[in-house]
């Protein structure tokens, strides 16, 4: 995992950076057909893991399930999803619908899938006008954080303590009112410039979602590409209990500079 900061003593935006290759995506293979995170405290497992970046789901396809929740996105209906691209800041079913096919032809091709995460201050938000100054609320929210955090250090753990704090604290954070279409706009105007930096080619593809359900607003993002423009690696995995040599894409990337809002 790779962390930028920018800010001086308390970060204003912190960004992280983890990339999968197209045969690293086995250990998350038990929650695949998880739906309803209602039925299982488990699941908070899995958040926590998209969250600090330590493993995603069994396919690529996967990570759209999880930036699409309900529990984190809001504004969604039946026809329009709550995920955001550099031409929509909502796409359609439809259109999501050819992301997963993107991403399919993606992994089949051996490419990578980066998914950083852009994590903002809550007095960055107000100052910048993304997100309304509601004292009260923003008290409640500081408060249940604490809460949850607590109850995550416990020892021995208790799932439903924890589930529960995390629940009341998302029932807060989702009363903010955010400028959403700001904040995709500072993502959509800097992605194109990022890749082209980066050295992809026209056949990357990214995708985004902003989430609410945390004391700190921010940001999933992921891109891959159909074509691999990446630097080939020579690597050893383990794949069906054997030691095989593979060629996979490069997946580190320059020092990101993280765009001011």
């Amino acid at each position: 995992m790779r962390f930028k900061k920018v800010g001086a003593d308390s970060p204003e935006i912190i960004l992280t950076f983890k990339f999968e290759t197209s045969t690293s995506v086995e250990n998350f293979s038990r929650y695949a057909d998880y739906t309803d995170r209602e039925s299982a405290v488990m699941v908070e497992n899995v958040e926590k893991a998209f969250e600090e970046h330590l493993d995603p789901e069994p396919d690529f396809e996967k990570m759209i399930g999880y930036m699409k929740r309900d529990t984190a996105v809001v504004n969604m209906d039946e026809r329009r999803t709550g995920l955001f691209t550099e031409n929509s800041n909502n796409i359609t079913v439809d259109e999501m619908e050819e992301l997963k096919n993107k991403l399919n032809e993606a992994q089949l091709n051996g490419n990578n899938l980066w998914n950083p995460v852009v994590s903002f201050d809550v007095e960055y938000m107000i100052r910048v006008g993304i997100l309304k100054y509601n004292p009260e609320l923003e008290f409640k929210i500081d408060h249940l954080d604490k809460i949850f955090k607590a109850a995550e250090k416990e020892k021995p753990k208790n799932p439903k303590k924890i589930y529960q704090a995390k629940k009341e604290l998302e029932l807060a954070a989702k009363q903010r009112e955010v400028d959403q279409d700001k904040l995709k706009s500072v993502i959509q105007s800097n992605m194109g410039k990022f890749l082209k930096a980066e050295g992809f080619d026209e056949t990357a593809f990214w995708w985004g979602s902003v989430h609410l359900n945390t004391k700190h607003i921010h940001v999933h993002i992921s891109f891959s590409e159909l074509k691999n423009s990446r630097k080939l690696m020579n690597v050893e995995k383990k794949i069906d209990g054997e030691i095989r040599q593979l060629k996979e894409p490069r997946g580190k990337l320059k020092d990101v500079v993280t765009p001011k809002i």
